[in-house]
This record gives C-alpha cells, structure tokens and sequence, in this order.
C-alpha cells in the first residue's frame, strides 16, 4: 500500500483534533465503490472488523472475532504531529457474506 504523507509547514500546525466514527457494512461500501471519505487533516486511523465477515483494509486482512465473545481484527497507523494522512481508504468484504458483515472505522483529525 502506498501512502502519501505530507509535512505541515510550521503556520499550519494544529492544536486541535476530533474525531469521527462511522460504520461499513456492504452497501455502504457498493455506493462508494469500496472506498470511503477520509476526513480533511487525517492524522490517525483504526479499522475494526466488528462483523462475521473476512474484510479487508487496503488489501490487509481482518478476520471476524468469535460471535458473542470478541471484536475481530483491527489494525491502526497514526502519524507524527504535524503530518497528515492523504493516502487512499479501501475496505471490502470477503464472500460469502455472513448475517453481519460490517467495519468500523476511526478517524482522528486535525481542526
């Protein structure tokens, strides 16, 4: 996976941060072509497959978690103070789907 990352000139700099949390599942992922809105100054992100279906992130593997018991897989990458994340966010599901495929994703960003 290539990833761009641009450094932020010191003017640029933020204080800030929030957060966003969404929640993927097939459809959602078919409107956007398995690709999903990375907010504006992204600086971290947590991928979490909280379904019962093998997803992947940008090619990486994330397998369901046993039903009832546990989360599946995760994967998170954040980045120094002062760089953002412009790389692109692509999610899929495996098949076949299962009752309850879907992905939560975390975005941290600067304000």
């Amino acid at each position: 996976m290539e990833q761009e990352v641009r450094e932020l000139q010191q003017h640029e700099l933020f204080e800030f941060w929030n957060d966003s949390t969404e929640l993927y599942g097939p459809e959602e992922l078919a409107q956007n072509s398995g690709s999903i809105k990375r907010e504006k100054n992204m600086f971290a992100l947590e991928i979490t497959n909280t379904g019962d279906t093998i997803c992947f992130f940008n090619g990486r593997i994330l397998y369901p978690g046993v039903p009832g018991t546990s989360i599946g897989g995760s994967i998170s990458m954040g980045h120094p103070i002062g760089k953002i994340f412009k790389g692109k966010i692509s999610l899929a599901f495996d098949f076949p789907l299962g009752a309850k495929p879907e992905i939560e994703v975390s975005q941290l960003y600067y304000i």
